[in-house]
């Protein structure tokens, strides 16, 4: 004895609304044949569940490591097939392929990955394993070197501006020194700070008065020295050895600052006959807005800015 059940094809399924009870089955000559059951309202009936074996099936792909799958011939395939998952791979046309006879009843897709021309491709495969697209890494990873390099730490989650954990805020700038002979001098307050060049001919002096701790100050007692034969206007922190074969004029420099110091020589040892006058400028010599002459042979006199009422004090000797 046997039961037969109207068959037809998925087509003639489709307009036709089997009545309750009644099991129709669809395309039983294809590969994968289908059972429904009639409600009586439902046109191509309901689909009949039935239990299912353990199978394995797939929604995304994970593909690892570096290995490649090649075919000795074009018609050959190596595939492997197990819990009715197969994979395969076809030298003919560069192609692996997923495949899942229960597919239909999962809603999945057969999943196709064609190789590129780059010899290590990368694969990127969608989370429900539907698409999958490959390309070069070598072009991937200097698109992503690219678009890192144009990312500023401000305003996106990459920090950029870090360097080993500290912010850029903690690092000096070249263009913090800009003039030749700047220094950076510690306030002691984790904020160096910019100190000009100073005058020609003057040295760093300790003063704690200062934020830096350190001004520019004079050479005590050292001194540039050049020689002169005529009238000339002097300038802090030189000697002048004068070569007196005629009487020679010395103006002191305009706008000195405190401990500003000039000294002059009687090289020549003749200025009882060709004086050396001394003219103060702007300033006072020992509190006097007079010129000073040095008239005696062999004189050394020596000139240190003290204030605007005392003006240059004088010091003199004479070479022995």
């Amino acid at each position: 004895m046997r039961i037969q059940l109207k068959r037809g094809t998925s087509a003639q399924l489709a307009t036709y609304t089997p009545v309750e009870g009644e099991l129709v089955v669809a395309d039983i000559d294809s590969a994968s044949p289908s059972l429904v059951v009639g409600d009586g309202t439902t046109a191509g009936g309901k689909s009949v569940n039935f239990p299912m074996p353990n199978i394995n099936y797939f929604g995304s792909v994970a593909v690892t490591g570096s290995n490649t799958i090649t075919a000795d011939e074009s018609s050959e395939e190596l595939t492997y097939i197990g819990d009715g998952l197969s994979i395969s791979a076809n030298e003919a046309t560069s192609t692996i392929s997923f495949q899942n006879p229960y597919k239909n009843f999962f809603s999945l897709i057969d999943v196709d990955i064609t190789s590129g021309s780059e010899a290590n491709d990368m694969l990127l495969i969608s989370g429900d394993g539907s698409q999958i697209t490959s390309g070069s890494f070598v072009e991937k990873a200097a698109a992503f070197m690219s678009a890192i390099q144009t990312i500023d730490g401000t305003g996106s989650l990459l920090d950029a501006d870090l360097l080993d954990g500290n912010e850029a805020t903690v690092f000096l700038r070249n263009d913090t020194v800009t003039q030749k002979g700047d220094l950076l001098a510690a306030t002691g307050s984790a904020t160096p700070t910019r100190l000009a060049v100073g005058a020609n001919n003057k040295v760093l002096v300790a003063d704690s008065s200062t934020n830096t701790g350190v001004i520019w100050g004079n050479v005590p007692f050292s001194f540039q020295w050049e020689e002169k034969t005529l009238s000339f206007t002097a300038a802090a922190g030189k000697g002048y050895i004068l070569n007196t074969a005629a009487p020679i004029i010395v103006s002191m420099p305009p706008g000195p600052n405190f401990g500003d110091q000039v000294k002059i020589i009687d090289g020549a040892g003749a200025a009882a006959t060709n004086n050396i006058t001394i003219n103060p400028g702007s300033e006072k010599i020992n509190g006097q807005a007079l010129n000073v002459v040095l008239d005696y042979n062999k004189a050394i006199a020596t000139y240190t800015f003290y204030n605007n009422t005392r003006g240059w004090l004088e010091e003199r000797h004479a070479l022995l």
